[in-house]
């Protein structure tokens, strides 16, 4: 059997080693795993005439994230809007994720409906959130027109 000695480092390694994990940092994603819904007084009619979809990320961490095609809009599972994942290194503050819903372009004239919710970010791996949309803006977006 061979044995295997272990030199000690010198100091300078060690602490130069230490140094770069800290600063390289043991930054650990942490995701959000958001489902996108419609609640009454919203109809899958006004919901249906949405094709561009958007969720707006502030807070402890930023970006958006495009809710297009087969899980997002337009809609295909009333009241089921779509889910989303979301990674980030934040690990403390609040993170905001807002939905917005358009008829076609993201022009606030386009605006059909707009909801949030507001999590805690953690050092937790995955968290889970819903944000419902309970209003429609039918003056911006009239259930009778689709594009």
């Amino acid at each position: 059997m061979k044995l295997f000695r272990f030199r000690a480092l010198p100091r300078a390694v060690l602490l130069a080693l230490l140094g770069t994990a800290l600063v390289g940092g043991c930054d650990t994603y942490h995701y959000y795993d958001i489902d996108v819904k419609a609640m009454t007084p919203v109809t899958q009619t006004e919901i249906s005439i949405m094709n561009y979809c958007e969720v707006l990320v502030t807070g402890a961490s930023s970006g958006s994230v495009s809710l297009i095609g087969g899980d997002g809009c337009p809609p295909a599972n009333f009241p089921d809007i779509g889910t989303f994942e979301y990674a980030t290194f934040a690990d403390s503050g609040e993170i905001t994720f807002t939905f917005n819903g358009y008829l076609q372009n993201l022009d606030p004239a386009d605006l059909c409906t707009t909801a949030a919710t507001t999590i805690t970010a953690s050092g937790t791996i995955t968290q889970t959130g819903t944000i419902t949309a309970n209003s429609f803006n039918e003056t911006n977006c009239p259930p009778h027109v689709s594009m």
